[in-house]
């Protein structure tokens, strides 16, 4: 019988590669084997977590005010001049800026650049705004290049629609005070805090005033405390009202000031000429109360404060939402009664379960690649394609952590995809093998030989996997955003501009 002629087996000099040291040296391959688990292991436990991959800082806002003016005003003598400092920067890609009443707010976005030139470029721009000149009253650009920040943990401080907003904000502050000594905590932002403020009411011509009127009144409060922005006081008809924001810390301290004195030279206290109330101001300002359903089934309102978390960027959010949450527990037990701390929007609970999903995909993937494997191959060459999985992980894992790539949403679902592209090595591998075994060749010289003439091919097909998905890091830029609106000065104006 003639038998078709095979590859002769190569001298005990010829080159394996690894596939033959493995084989030749046991003990050392699977004290590698487990270091290179050990080491995926370490690198998921230590990995950066977070919901969503980190965008660049192209984008930033400048908002600049000018009180009283229209929008036409606005836009002729703030926005434009403020438009042609920003486009002689040639790092600036987009611009978008709106018009409105007293105030310009432009959005603008660089070229796409490591965050070394992105930081350079925002510099720049600071100082080239500084130069522009702008109308009297106009209050300087301010550039903001955070707003875009992804918020972590959104907490709600609140209570019922009874208590007042005072004792909310209070407990606020006091939460972001400690949650801002954990190192694993960024920027922490207090939403919908309602200002402390002090009320002066009266009649004018009461009685009670002693002869003291209510200019005279103002005139002496004023020294003491600044008026907040639109108050005004007169001696009109009707009730007056004006809410301060500094002076006695206490709401007594405030009724004993003395305003005046009558002709006699009696000192006469603020609460002879005004009612004194210290609370929240009427009306109250923007607020961001939370509804919840009670225990009837009724959606009920509750008054309260947001406080925004922000995660230091490369921290685990796991190690995160444990140590704030132990803040949040402990500044909770210290609360008024009827003040409690909710999660409005919980980031970490989304990232824990995204990776428990990976873990049952990762799991599941294993299983059926073991169950399959046995029905087509002899049971040692199942075992070795189903570990390949997981030490295959273990290096992408350590990969990971030594390139700082965190764990996302992203980077997990480019795990999943690539779990059933990891099948195929193996499985060509472990063909191999089989066939040298079948064709007679020892079995410590066919597991490294089959896999060593396989190279080649295992090579090219890795690198055509890899090809396929090159496109999507070759697009240029992150988004594209067209707005059109009508030219109307007197609601607004919005201009887009690409460069």
């Amino acid at each position: 019988m003639n038998h078709p002629p095979r590859a002769a087996t190569p001298s005990p000099s010829a080159a394996g590669g690894l596939a033959r040291w493995c084989v030749e040296n046991p003990a050392a391959a699977w004290l590698a084997v487990l270091a290179v688990m050990a080491w995926g292991v370490w690198s998921f436990r230590s990995l950066p977590q977070q919901e969503d991959p980190a965008l660049p800082g192209r984008l930033a806002r400048v908002v600049c005010l000018w009180p009283g003016a229209s929008a036409e005003h606005v836009e002729d003598r703030v926005t434009r001049p403020l438009e042609s400092g920003i486009q002689a920067l040639s790092s600036m890609r987009e611009i978008s800026s709106e018009s409105r009443a007293s105030v310009s707010v432009i959005t603008i976005g660089q070229h796409p650049a490591p965050p070394a030139v992105i930081e350079q470029e925002w510099s720049r721009l600071r100082a080239s705004l500084a130069r522009i000149n702008l109308p009297d009253g106009c209050q300087p650009p301010q550039l903001m290049t955070e707003f875009g920040d992804v918020i972590t943990l959104l907490l709600a401080v609140t209570g019922p629609a009874t208590t007042g907003y005072q004792p909310l904000g209070a407990a606020a502050r006091h939460l972001r005070e400690e949650l801002q000594t954990l190192p694993e905590v960024g920027r922490v932002q207090l939403l919908g805090e309602v200002p402390d403020t002090l009320e002066l009411s009266a009649t004018p011509g009461d009685p009670k005033n002693r002869g003291i009127s209510l200019l005279q009144a103002g005139a002496a409060v004023s020294a003491l405390a600044r008026p907040l922005p639109g108050a005004v006081l007169s001696d009109g008809a009707s009730a007056t009202r004006v809410h301060l924001e500094a002076g006695p810390s206490t709401e007594a301290g405030w009724r004993s000031l003395v305003v005046g004195a009558t002709p006699e030279g009696t000192p006469v206290p603020l609460e002879a000429v005004f009612s004194v109330r210290r609370g929240d101001p009427t009306p109250l300002p923007f607020t961001a109360d939370v509804i919840r359903r009670g225990p009837d089934g009724a959606l009920a309102r509750q008054r309260s404060v947001m406080v925004a978390v922000e995660m230091r960027a490369g921290q685990a959010i796991s190690r995160f939402d444990r140590e704030v949450r132990r803040v949040v527990q402990r500044v909770a037990s210290r609360l008024p009664v009827g003040v409690s701390v909710t999660t409005v929007s919980d980031q970490p609970l989304s990232v824990r379960t995204r990776l428990e999903r990976f873990g049952r995909c990762f799991l599941e993937a294993v299983a059926v690649i073991l169950i399959v494997s046995l029905l087509l191959m002899e049971w040692r060459a199942a075992v070795v394609v189903a570990l390949a999985i997981p030490l295959t992980l273990a290096l992408t894992l350590g990969g990971m952590a030594f390139a700082g790539i965190p764990l996302h949403q992203v980077s997990i679902a480019a795990l999943i995809i690539a779990l059933g592209m990891l099948v195929d090595d193996p499985v060509v591998a472990a063909d191999g093998i089989n066939r040298e075994i079948a064709a007679g060749t020892p079995r410590t010289t066919a597991a490294w030989l089959g896999p060593w003439k396989l190279r080649r091919p295992i090579f090219f097909a890795t690198l055509v996997n890899i090809f396929a998905f090159l496109p999507l890091l070759l697009l240029p830029g992150d988004k594209v955003q067209v707005e059109l609106t009508p030219y109307d000065l007197t609601r607004g104006r919005i201009t887009y501009r690409f460069k």
